[in-house]
């Protein structure tokens, strides 16, 4: 909790931030997310797909152009379940669920459509760092038939990088040199990690996001 807590501290620091320098000479951030996430494990009948959120800035180069390029950080946390994993001859895990939190690096290129550049795609690549995780479940054993509820800090996991694609929209927002962004994207990891042995798992999730961006003038 105290790094999730750290972490909107630093969104906010540089949000504030944004307000202190002058946007047509500064390379600062002008661009703020809040977002929801659901995992999206294809082909997995032993995985339920959970709820996340994550955080956001960023920096546009050129925004004002139709083909511009977009950099910055995020903190995004995910969640999902497995519902049976196998250890050993009789012992076995029910609904593990595993909550994931990492720093996420977008490098994104962003085409804007129309006159006025309201609509706008989004493709690039990210590179996630494990910042923290925990796993619970239920810890069952034949041999004695007990069943034990556990909750662990995870150990750490492999760093992922993968492909991000997004669609969203620039709508008028009532703050001066502001606009609204309504987005849709998704991540596609990359790397896989293996957990109790043989067991591999991705982190594949799309997003919807909100947020603010900042007009050069």
């Amino acid at each position: 909790m105290k790094k999730v807590v750290t972490v909107i501290l630093i969104f906010l620091f540089f949000y504030s931030l944004s307000y202190c320098q002058n946007s047509d000479k500064s390379l600062i951030f002008d661009e703020y997310s809040i977002s929801l996430n659901r995992t999206t494990a294809f082909f997995d009948d032993n995985t339920l797909n959970r709820m996340g959120f994550g955080l956001g800035t960023y920096f546009n180069f050129r925004p004002e152009k139709k083909f511009n390029l977009k950099i910055g950080f995020e903190y995004n946390y995910t969640s999902q379940e497995k519902i049976r994993i196998y250890e050993k001859p009789n012992t076995y895990y029910n609904n593990v669920k595993f909550n994931m939190g990492y720093i996420s690096f977008p490098f994104l290129f962003r085409l804007n459509f129309g006159s006025d550049k309201k609509i706008f795609i989004e493709l690039g690549v990210f590179a996630d760092v494990f910042l923290h995780g925990k796993e619970s479940g239920e810890y069952q054993d034949f041999g004695t038939s007990t069943t034990t509820e556990f909750s662990n800090k995870m150990r750490r996991f492999s760093d992922n990088y993968g492909w991000s694609l997004g669609i969203g929209a620039k709508l008028p927002f009532p703050v001066k040199n502001h606009k609204l962004i309504i987005k849709a994207d998704y991540k596609l990891g990359l790397n896989s990690y293996e957990y109790y042995r043989y067991y591999e798992m991705y982190n594949w999730y799309y997003r919807i996001s909100f947020g603010l961006i900042r007009e050069h003038k």
